[in-house]
């Protein structure tokens, strides 16, 4: 029996050693996990949406939807973690068949999705260790979140804006991580009854959305330079309760790329505690 079991063990590791892996993570929440892990000593590349975490010290292989076999291939690696999004195709079948494991992780946007990847991850880079104590963080930041849920008839609505030059500003609808933050805060996205993704909004819209409060990306606020430049240019949000009573609230963008993770649900308990701060 305990030969059996030596031997299905030795099956289900890769055909890499530990030490020798060389992993490529192309996303920004996958690359997020495998920091929280700890298993970042086996990174050798990422896409260009994960650069927070290792601040250029890493080689870039471009946007995770728009990876290239050549690229890759010349960094050797022996492991490519994607999401669902990843490609195009026809790359992703040319590093497999070219001897490249490419592990597609879960997508989603609920605890269950993120646990579901932080699982996967830690398989493949055999931290399944620091994977149990991850797995409780999320569950303490979740159980806080649970804990700090308003009444049914104190809930806020909120809306989070995109904003980018020269266009119309964009709401984050249903099937976001924008959205997923707003539950977990314990408020309601009026958008996300109405579109799903990104969707530019007209004035009509957003007034009649009414937000008690509107979020958007520390980013974006420091590049517009204040609060009262934002509404200034932008007379449909200043129109709104959120508006009028200056409730904006910036988040950390990184929070809200590819899939919710950690930081996330940190920010999501951050916002709860501003919001409903009475």
């Amino acid at each position: 029996m305990r030969i059996l079991l030596l031997v299905m063990s030795l099956i289900s590791l890769p055909s890499w050693a530990h030490s020798d892996a060389k992993v490529i993570s192309a996303g920004a929440s996958i690359t997020e996990i495998v920091y929280a892990l700890q298993a970042q000593d086996q990174l050798i590349a990422t896409d260009v949406t994960s650069k927070k975490w290792h601040r250029g010290k890493l080689a870039d292989v471009g946007y995770h939807r728009q990876l290239t076999a050549e690229g890759i291939l010349a960094l050797s690696p022996n492991l490519l973690l994607v999401s669902k999004e990843a490609g195009p195709q026809h790359t992703l079948d040319m590093l497999q068949q070219a001897g490249v494991e490419v592990a597609v992780v879960q997508s989603g946007n609920t605890l269950a999705d993120l646990k579901t990847r932080i699982k996967q991850i830690a398989e493949k880079t055999q931290h399944q260790d620091e994977a149990t104590a991850l797995l409780k963080q999320v569950d303490e930041l979740a159980a806080q979140l649970t804990a700090n849920q308003p009444a049914k008839d104190k809930r806020q609505k909120a809306i989070f804006v995109l904003m980018r030059e020269g266009r119309a500003p964009s709401l984050a609808g249903a099937d976001t991580p924008a959205d997923t933050i707003i539950t977990l805060m314990g408020a309601d996205n009026p958008a996300a009854a109405k579109i799903s993704s990104y969707k530019p909004a007209s004035t009509e819209a957003l007034v009649a959305m009414a937000p008690d409060v509107i979020i958007m990306s520390k980013r974006t606020l420091k590049q517009l330079g204040s609060i009262d430049a934002l509404l200034e240019q932008q007379p449909a949000l200043a129109a709104t309760p959120a508006g009028q009573k200056r409730r904006i609230l910036a988040i950390d963008g990184t929070s809200l790329i590819g899939e919710i993770g950690i930081n996330s649900l940190k920010e999501a308990l951050r916002l709860n505690q501003e919001v409903y701060a009475d």
